[in-house]
């Protein structure tokens, strides 16, 4: 009886040795598969950070140089637009064309500044004081803008970490956004070297997961 005994323990070791086999081997055959992708996500999300810090660094000290330069050409020629409109010299023709060349020149320069230089209208708009005195003086719509709030003393910058983040993901993605732009010739020169190498290790990623996932 007790052979017998002794005989099915036996059988009972064998048969359950190659279940616990079988699941270790297709856990290790798991993490096989599984590794080299999330290596390769690993090495593809540190690629994005390490250009997402090299555009940020190139670009935004130069647009905060740009801003300052074009806020302070505009403030300029706001003064003198203004110190034009009150002298009022020579005569009235004369002084409405020269009105309308400095505000076709200021027109200019502005759009110029919006499209090259980073400037929002938040950078260059009036004075808070200025602009109230302005809406207390119009009697026929005060409480049309006196309720307005504008959108902060500063106007946002366009590269900012999220914002260099974003275009170094699109720009390995091969997909692009268009909204921001390097602007330096170090910029550029990091921008194609950047895709040069990402663009290959993005597909290569994706390739992967996804032969993965079908096959």
């Amino acid at each position: 009886m007790d052979q017998q005994l002794r005989e099915i323990e036996g059988l009972l070791e064998t048969s359950a040795h190659p279940a616990s086999e079988d699941a270790a081997t297709k856990i290790k055959k798991y993490v096989k598969l599984v590794l080299p992708h999330v290596a390769l996500v690993a090495v593809v999300c540190l690629y994005a950070v390490i250009g997402a810090y090299i555009f940020y660094r190139l670009e935004s000290p130069n647009e905060d140089r740009l801003k300052s330069v074009g806020k302070a050409l505009i403030a300029d020629m706001r003064g003198n637009l203004v110190a034009m409109i009150r002298t009022g010299r020579g005569s009235k023709e004369q002084w409405r064309d020269s009105i309308e060349g400095e505000l076709y020149r200021f027109n200019d320069k502005i759009y110029k500044a919006f499209k090259e230089q980073y400037v929002r209208y938040a950078d260059v708009r009036v004075a808070p004081s200025y602009a109230w005195s302005v809406r207390k003086e119009d009697g026929d719509r005060p409480k049309r803008h006196r309720n307005t709030k504008l959108r902060g003393e500063k106007g946002e910058k366009m590269w900012t970490a999220s914002s260099a983040l974003f275009f170094a993901a699109t720009t390995m993605a091969t997909i692009g956004y268009g909204n921001i732009v390097p602007a330096t010739s170090s910029g550029r020169i990091a921008c194609v070297v950047f895709a040069l190498f990402g663009a290959p290790l993005a597909i290569i990623t994706i390739g992967g997961i996804f032969l993965s996932t079908f096959y």
